[in-house]
């Protein structure tokens, strides 16, 4: 493997470092290497030398180079390193940097050009310095190791590439038992996927350094829930519970057209402490505002889609629940170029940040930037990055519109917004096929599409939208039947699905014991003709029964009970006529369960497919037919005894 490996001659203990590079000369292979190197503020007067040493193992490649040192562009003081440490407005000149008290922190960056001879699939980039805190918790034996980093180039599949950046400073200082929330802010100027994953922190010769039992990759710091990492966003989240020091050392692996071209990675020092600006709740942020989306469609408060050439602008809200100031920044100008941040402030302790960009026509993929949002505690200020997405999909999608249920015969109104033509299909059942809101007269239901160009988000647009139609129909159980005067006739009607709950209303309510129900039971003393009105989801059909009523005793009675326990009396149920005449035409009986027991005219015998049935209450329907006297419809019940 080729190696830079950067030696510090004097520093004592190391707080992080991380590593890029910048393709300059693709036909060369040149490339600027930056590195930043944290440390302690009692390191002010120790500018570290260091050396860059290249190797590659496939190639046969080792060299050495030494690059320069760049004072912060923001020093006033005759060049220095820039100090990042996190402190209040009140606290900021009482760092050890300036001469006070406060643990500090600076960063060394240093650059070097640098041509690679060959083309090799195993370039590293290295940064190893003696030697790490003896106070870290999570690491064994931290103080005997180093800090090493590295940054990997395959410049066999990318002879022009840009490592991802890292656009935001470590946080070196957070509160004990606070929700963390910290993002490294990694760019790529190249729009190459990225992959993040936590990796053991490595000493001297790249080895990796144990983590003490009870800590892994999974679990670098004392949480309480999960520690969770989002892959795709570098986003780290979780509540500290021990008091201590931990490493937490993060790779971020570059894919250009599902291929491994390079990685580089962050190892950074962080304490965990019990600090007096921890007595407040941290600052929180609300992500993105569902209100103030335009040009995109928010998929959660943290993502946004738009489509290539779609302008898109959203707002979002920090805030600081203990009535302190609060701060918001964001790296979105150079994570995406082009892109517009600005906040507004709305009182002390809230903040409104709001976010622009127009996506250039070409464009597709996830743009990832952060969002820093501060608090003005003091000394130590609290500090949480979140990762926002700005997922540009490919110039179309689908979207659901409204389902829409229409009694048969009748129309439905559909509407699409946003743009200024339309093509809806199918188009034989719709009022105009180019119009932003036709009528629809489906006869069966029916899915209906439109195609369109968002005028916000410049995606073509396809919503769907379907018509469901209730065909109600109304069928009696029977339609004309004969009773004896006095007989109890059970009415009923059969209907097609109707999605909703149905009402019944029957007339004229004249011998019935409820007009309201589906099932009403009739006494009739004359003849009638009984008219019942179904509704269901607005739609009406109706059906009639005509009941005649014979003024002679009833010619056919049913027993209420029977014994089929072979004895040879009463061991069969079946409707009983005068002179025995009469022919059953259809004769079911059900258990209580609606098991359908018996299905022949023939008498019942208690069984069902040979098996004695058990004793209880069962429901009949029999149709049978009185000479002279026509037709008879008669539902009950029968005990069976055993």
């Amino acid at each position: 493997m080729m190696q830079f490996i950067v030696t510090v001659l004097h520093a004592r203990h190391p707080m992080g470092a991380d590593l890029a590079y910048t393709c300059i000369d693709s036909n060369h292979h040149t490339y600027i290497v930056v590195l930043n190197f944290y440390c302690d503020c009692r390191e002010l007067d120790e500018y570290p030398d260091i050396v860059l040493n290249v190797a590659s193992v496939s190639c046969g490649q080792n060299f050495s180079v030494t690059p320069n040192w760049q004072p912060c562009p923001a020093s006033t003081n005759g060049g220095q390193p820039c100090e990042i440490t996190p402190l209040c407005f009140a606290s900021v000149l009482q760092s050890e940097c300036n001469g006070g008290s406060l643990q500090g922190m600076l960063d060394y960056t240093y650059t070097d050009t640098i041509t690679l001879p060959a083309l090799c699939s195993d370039w590293v980039i290295s940064f190893d310095i003696c030697c790490r805190s003896a106070f870290i918790s999570n690491l064994i034996n931290p103080d005997a190791d180093d800090l090493y980093i590295q940054a990997t180039i395959n410049n066999t599949l990318a002879h022009n590439d840009h490592s991802p950046v890292f656009t935001g400073n470590p946080v070196p200082f957070i509160c004990f038992s606070y929700p963390f929330t910290c993002n490294m802010g990694a760019v790529d100027a190249d729009g190459d996927s990225l992959v993040y994953s936590v990796i053991e922190p490595m000493g001297a010769g790249a080895l990796p350094i144990p983590y003490v039992p009870g800590y892994s990759n999974n679990n670098p710091v004392s949480s309480s829930g999960p520690f969770t990492l989002n892959t795709a966003t570098g986003e780290i989240n979780f509540i500290p519970v021990d008091i201590g020091v931990f490493v937490i050392a993060v790779q971020v692996s570059e894919y250009r057209r599902g291929a491994l071209i390079g990685t580089t990675m962050r190892d950074i020092q962080i304490a965990v402490d019990n600090l007096p600006s921890c007595s407040q709740p941290p600052p929180l942020f609300s992500g993105i505002d569902s209100a103030n989306v335009s040009g995109g469609v928010m998929t959660d408060s943290f993502e946004v889609q738009i489509c290539p050439g779609g302008r898109l602008s959203f707002s979002a809200l920090a805030t600081e629940p203990s009535g302190d100031s609060v701060f918001m920044q964001s790296d979105i100008t150079v994570a995406i170029p082009g892109a517009g941040f600005s906040v507004n402030r709305i009182s002390k302790d809230s903040v409104m940040g709001n976010f622009t960009w127009s996506s250039p026509a070409g464009d597709t993929g996830k743009h990832i930037f952060i969002v820093t949002v501060t608090n003005n505690q003091c000394p130590v200020i609290v500090i949480q990055n979140y990762a926002i997405t700005v997922d540009v999909i490919t110039a179309a999608y689908t979207r659901s519109g409204n389902d829409t249920l229409i009694c048969k015969g009748s129309g439905a109104q559909l509407t699409a917004t946003g743009s200024t033509s339309y093509v809806w299909s199918p188009s034989s059942t719709l009022s105009c096929s180019y119009c932003p809101a036709p009528v629809a007269t489906p006869d069966t239901t029916t899915t209906y599409w439109v195609l369109f160009r968002d005028s916000l988000s410049a995606c073509m647009v396809t919503q769907r939208d379907t018509v469901k139609i209730q065909d109600l129909v109304v069928i009696p159980l029977f339609t004309d039947t004969l009773v004896g005067e006095g007989a109890h006739l059970v009415l009923g009607v059969t209907t097609t699905e109707i999605y909703g709950q149905p009402t019944y209303s029957w007339w004229p309510a004249e011998y019935l014991n409820n007009a309201v129900s589906p099932h009403p039971v009739a006494v009739p003393l004359t003849d009638i003709l009984y008219t019942v009105k179904v509704t269901g989801d607005g739609c009406v059909d109706s059906a009639q029964i005509n009941v005649r009523v014979k003024d002679s005793p009833n010619p056919m009675v049913m027993p209420n009970a029977f014994t089929p326990n072979g004895d040879g009396r009463n061991d069969y149920f079946y409707p009983v006529t005068f002179n025995n005449i009469g022919t059953v035409k259809t004769f079911r009986i059900y258990d209580r369960w609606g098991q359908l027991v018996h299905d022949v005219t023939d008498p019942w015998d208690g069984k069902f497919k040979g098996e004695k049935q058990p004793p209880g209450t069962y429901i009949y329907y029999l149709d049978i037919q009185i000479p002279n006297q026509g037709d008879m419809h008669v539902e009950g019940a029968v005990t069976l005894l055993r």
